[in-house]
């Protein structure tokens, strides 16, 4: 009778281990799977990170050209409530006297048209980053980029919008255009 007591009582210990070992390997499962989600998730925002440096990068080289100014990404569509951003460079080729290696610029952005899919004018207005003039010095034979941000209001109308950007420079008395007769534009459509 007591080597049977002593059997029960060894298959319970056994038992009672077997459970603890099977809840330890769950919890390490669970935990596992949890870890390779993140790294999954993390992996996703790497790549749309990729992808946005790529459209940068593309955006840049379409720049290569010789332009003065150039727009990497002249149209977009953007979402309500989304927000993108369009690559501006200018590169500086002013010959000015020698004492002054830099030249100051100035860009202006303004939305000049808004209309809908029959080309009905409507009232909306975006928001755009830099809203106000913003001066740039750029050293001679040198580009400098920018970004210019464009954000959609929930309650905008869909359509498409223009953008003229301004670009003049300093030539030590007033402003002058940085390129007489050239009209620089950017579109965004929100549908």
């Amino acid at each position: 009778m007591i080597q049977r007591r002593q059997c029960t009582k060894g298959s319970i210990e056994l038992s009672a281990n077997f459970l603890v070992m099977i809840i330890i390997s769950i919890v390490v499962f669970g935990l596992g799977l949890i870890l390779a989600k993140q790294i999954l998730m993390g992996s996703t925002d790497i790549t749309e990170k990729s992808f946005a440096q790529l459209d940068k990068g593309v955006g840049e080289l379409a720049c290569l050209t010789g332009e003065r100014i150039c727009i990497g990404i002249q149209q977009q569509t953007i979402l309500k409530k989304e927000f993108k951003q369009f690559a501006l460079a200018i590169e500086n080729v002013l010959q000015q006297p020698a004492d002054r290696p830099k030249d100051t610029f100035r860009v202006t952005i303004t939305q000049t048209k808004a209309v809908d899919k029959e080309e009905q004018p409507i009232s909306s207005q975006l928001e755009w980053l830099p809203h106000v003039r913003e001066d740039l010095i750029i050293p001679r034979q040198q580009t400098r980029t920018m970004g210019v941000g464009v954000q959609v209001p929930p309650d905008a109308e869909a359509g498409n919008y223009v953008f003229d950007i301004s670009v003049e420079y300093h030539d030590g008395m007033a402003w002058q255009p940085y390129h007489p007769g050239r009209s620089y534009k950017f579109y965004v459509n929100v549908p």
